[in-house]
């Protein structure tokens, strides 16, 4: 027996993209910022130390067309059949 949020999951997947995209937004701001305060210290040390890396020549970044590229390459190897 499916559970009720099963049943409601089942029921707005049935709904046009657009519908559906509405009401992802629409969940996701009625949770609010869930993060704390410790996780947002810990990402901003992180992109500080990427941006200092890319500033310094450590790393090099990726253009986004290659990694568009890359990433629909990748996604289009699972779609196809296995053959």
């Amino acid at each position: 027996m499916l559970s009720d949020l099963q049943t409601t999951v089942a029921s707005l997947l049935e709904l046009p993209p657009q519908d559906r995209l509405r009401i992802g937004e629409t969940l996701i701001e009625s949770v609010g910022d869930i993060g704390d305060e410790t996780d947002t210290v810990a990402w901003n040390a992180v992109i500080e130390r990427r941006i200092q890396e890319l500033r310094s020549g450590t790393v090099r970044g990726i253009p986004a067309e290659e990694v568009f590229a890359q990433i629909d390459a990748r996604i289009d190897q699972h779609r196809s059949p296995p053959q």
